[in-house]
């Protein structure tokens, strides 16, 4: 067994997928591209500086930044350290992605769907693996304990499998691609975790009538925003100026989904504020992802 075999193994399901989205090759090779030079000029990447942010801090009417970041202690943070300079906290809005795509599916006319926690989803998992032995053993060849044992795994092999591709079909695609011309353990390990992935997510989705995430709003309402009606955006946050990411370690398919969807339908400037270890690949993944056609579209829609 090679080094790399080895170093798999350890932690195959978060090893392949690494392997995947950067060491050996990356979406671009197999995803069907498109120029993403207009959207750079719209894009500005700050490494580890807040700087620029908070210089936008004003007595405003209505905001003119809207902060994407984690709630809690990043926003918590943000707002003393705005405190700190005695700056205006009126032209900022803090939010998180979820709440953004909430707004904009109300806007819609559409309420922002319930989503089904994980409290709910492991007791659903432990259904679904029982009753379905083809990917209860995929699951299986990868973490090497009964899945059914393991539920807590496959929990965190489904998030990471949405947060690689957000279901997109050429992200899908991609990725099986990748897989299927490589004799390595890491690719054998992310072929069986992607199909066993998007059987259990598919079956979860029949089951509940809820949003199986957050990242599935987000993609909902990416859709609504593409779907030609460029006022739902307008309608929501009709004086924002600039979108500012911030305090993420890694940027979701769903995020770059509908960065890309504001991009193309609006004027606004996104700024992505980077830490200083991850900033160059969460950049690169963006102008990655931002190459998909038809952003927020799933794989599920189409089987």
């Amino acid at each position: 067994m090679s080094d790399s075999d080895i170093e798999s193994a350890s932690n195959p399901i978060q090893t392949s997928l690494e392997t995947f989205a950067g060491r050996e090759g990356t979406t671009a090779e197999s995803v069907e591209r498109s120029t993403t030079e207009g959207f750079r000029s719209q894009v500005t990447i700050h490494h580890d500086d807040l700087t620029p942010l908070l210089n936008r801090g004003a007595h405003a009417q209505t905001p003119t930044e809207l902060v994407m970041m984690p709630l809690d202690l990043h926003q918590r943070v943000f707002k003393q350290r705005l405190i700190r300079a005695d700056t205006p906290r009126d032209a900022h809005r803090l939010t998180e992605p979820v709440d953004v795509a909430g707004q904009v599916l109300a806007a819609s006319g559409a309420s922002q769907p319930s989503i089904v926690d994980r409290i709910d989803r492991i007791p659903l998992f432990e259904e679904l693996l029982e009753a379905e032995p083809a990917m209860a053993n995929a699951f299986e060849r990868v973490l090497g304990t009964p899945a059914a044992e393991s539920v807590t795994s496959v929990e965190q092999a489904r998030t990471e499998i949405e947060s690689v591709t957000g279901y997109h079909p050429a992200r899908v695609g991609a990725l099986r691609e990748w897989c299927a011309s490589r004799a390595t353990l890491a690719a054998r390990d992310g072929r069986d975790v992607l199909e066993a992935t998007l059987m259990i997510e598919e079956r979860l989705r029949k089951r509940t009538g809820k949003a199986t995430s957050t990242g599935a709003v987000v993609r909902r309402a990416v859709r609504v925003l593409n779907s030609g009606d460029e006022a739902r955006w307008e309608t929501v946050y009709p004086s924002v100026e600039r979108v500012w990411v911030c305090g993420l370690s890694t940027i979701p398919a769903s995020l770059v989904d509908l960065l890309t969807s504001i991009l193309t339908t609006t004027d606004v400037e996104v700024h992505l504020v980077t830490r200083p270890v991850s900033g160059p690949v969460l950049a690169e993944r963006l102008w990655d992802g931002v190459a998909v056609s038809n952003p927020g579209r799933e794989v599920f829609e189409i089987r």
